[in-house]
């Protein structure tokens, strides 16, 4: 394997790679347990914004315009260590309609972002919400102040989408970038007797 990257946890998760990065499918890692050679030379760097473990993955989050999210997960196969490094490209996304539960009218006024991919969204109308079509970083719903942080995003499935994404990897980046917000919550529109009764 002729790459080699650093990760900045602990002190310092060096893995040998297949490919300098996951572009089109998921690339296979082997850890390293000396250090960084000194006479290696640097391809590629980026400052990090997020680099964390969830249970046996470690997402990755670089301040950079593209190729920025990634994650490693780190599984057994025939007793060894496999390290997976993939990211979001190839994931499906789709987020079918559903109905709105009802909740008490709002006291204050509030815009809620919709997604634009979101394909039968919310009106909030009873609620007494304004909504606008906007590109929300996270989740399908966001609430966000004037200078467009979010403030609480929620993410909605159906029960068939959730066996998906939970399938095809999706749901771990999207729950880590629903990690990153100061509130944020799944919905999943089934009965709970449904989700316990399905093959997921």
């Amino acid at each position: 394997m002729p790459y080699l990257l650093r990760l900045p946890l602990e002190e310092g998760i060096v893995l040998k790679a297949r490919e300098s990065w996951p572009v089109t499918a998921r690339v296979y890692c082997h850890r390293v347990e000396q250090a960084w050679p000194a006479e290696a030379e640097i391809i590629d760097q980026a400052p990090v914004l997020l680099c964390r473990r969830r249970g046996a993955a470690i997402d990755l989050v670089l301040d950079r315009p593209r190729l920025a999210r990634s994650q490693f997960v780190f599984t057994q196969v025939k007793g060894h260590e496999a390290i997976f490094w993939q990211t979001q490209k190839t994931a499906r996304t789709a987020n079918p309609g559903g109905r709105i539960p009802r909740r008490r009218t709002l006291t204050d006024a509030i815009t809620i972002a919709v997604d634009t991919r979101e394909r039968y969204p919310y009106r909030f109308a009873e609620q007494g919400a304004e909504t606008v079509r906007a590109t929300v970083p996270a989740g399908d719903y966001a609430v966000q102040t004037n200078d467009g942080s979010v403030l609480a995003a929620v993410e909605r499935k159906s029960l068939d989408n959730l066996a998906a994404t939970l399938s095809d990897g999706t749901l771990a980046f999207q729950l880590q970038r629903l990690a990153e917000l100061p509130l944020a919550a799944v919905v999943v529109e089934s009965r709970y007797s449904a989700l316990y009764n399905s093959n997921t």
